[in-house]
């Protein structure tokens, strides 16, 4: 069966076992516009996105580490994750990402110490501090200040926390 390239990037291309006239560039947008279930065709285009040195690739480790972590594949999504971070030290929501992706391991230290560098990095990254605060929780560290500052920083969901479990 054939897919037609221009279903999700505009190309009038046809992917078959034919070798491709797609750019990096097309790959990454093919997975970035599919629809929000299309978690391994994601990654198949993010793989022959970052095959084609596409000049973003932190951008698409980080997607394809998203799609991974959708399929709970966590450990693959971590490795993406830190492949990210390490061409782009100061991507904050690869580290997020990380973070979230050893909070479902129940590795709540590695997962703070994600969520710290991606406060580091960006002080106002509202979710970060929520799930540093119920990593914190769930490993019976203090977790308050976490709470109230990701909801002083708009994050609502932790507004109900905060009051309902700090004050």
């Amino acid at each position: 069966m054939e897919i037609e390239a221009d279903e999700y990037s505009g190309q009038s291309s046809t992917y078959s076992n034919a070798p491709s006239t797609l750019t990096a560039e097309d790959y990454f947008y093919r997975a970035y516009n599919a629809p929000a279930n299309s978690h391994q065709f994601k990654i198949d285009n993010y793989d022959m996105c970052i095959n084609l040195n596409y000049k973003y690739k932190s951008k698409a480790y980080n997607n394809r580490g998203n799609a991974k972590s959708k399929l709970k594949d966590y450990y693959g999504a971590i490795t993406d994750y830190t492949k990210a971070i390490e061409l782009k030290p100061d991507y904050a929501i690869a580290y997020f990402h990380k973070g979230s992706n050893k909070f479902d391991l129940k590795d709540y230290d590695g997962a703070i110490a994600d969520f710290n560098k991606a406060i580091e990095l960006d002080p106002q990254f509202a979710m970060s501090y929520a799930m540093r605060g119920v990593a914190k929780n769930m490993s019976g560290k203090a977790f308050c200040s976490d709470f109230k500052k990701s909801c002083e920083l708009g994050y609502e969901v932790t507004c109900e926390y905060y009051n309902n479990q700090c004050r």
